[in-house]
């Protein structure tokens, strides 16, 4: 199946508040949130994979086979895919062969759940980052706001 890659740019302020955790934490909600949009376009995948009437089979139906996997050979700090496990003949679907017409299913599944699962990327980090931020925040954790405020001050 052919690499769709996906880029999150700008957000410095995340970038650095990123730095500053402990390099456990800051991987631990990355993951938790790179897996949250890779499970948003999983879901798609699955329900825009072709659907035909013929029984499993050997290898199963490509849509069961969908699934997402945790890279850890990858340079990146984390990379997750989804990929069609032992259906192989969904990349054929995707891209055709020289007998039979491309039916692509994955690709307008990647792009209409991509902002989706940006999204889900960018709520799931912000709720890790909050929650690491309070239990760094030591003293203040407990205080109210307007208390935070002031002794901010």
């Amino acid at each position: 199946m052919a690499r769709q890659r996906s880029r999150i740019t700008g957000a410095k302020e995340m970038e650095q508040v990123l730095k500053r955790l402990p390099d456990q934490l800051a991987k631990k909600h990355l993951r938790a949130a790179v897996r949250a949009g890779a499970v948003v376009v999983s879901k798609e995948a699955k329900a825009s994979a072709p659907r035909g009437q013929e029984p499993a089979g050997e290898y199963g139906r490509l849509h069961e086979n969908i699934s997402i996997k945790l890279n850890r050979k990858s340079r990146l700090s984390v990379h997750f895919m989804v990929h069609n496990g032992a259906a192989f003949w969904g990349l054929f679907l995707e891209f055709g062969t020289r007998l039979m017409a491309a039916i692509p299913w994955f690709r307008p599944a990647f792009e209409r759940s991509a902002p989706a699962a940006l999204d889900k990327i960018g709520d799931r980090l912000g709720k890790g980052l909050e929650k690491e931020a309070t239990a760094l925040a030591g003293r203040y954790k407990d205080l109210n706001k307007s208390r935070r405020r002031a002794l901010a001050r």
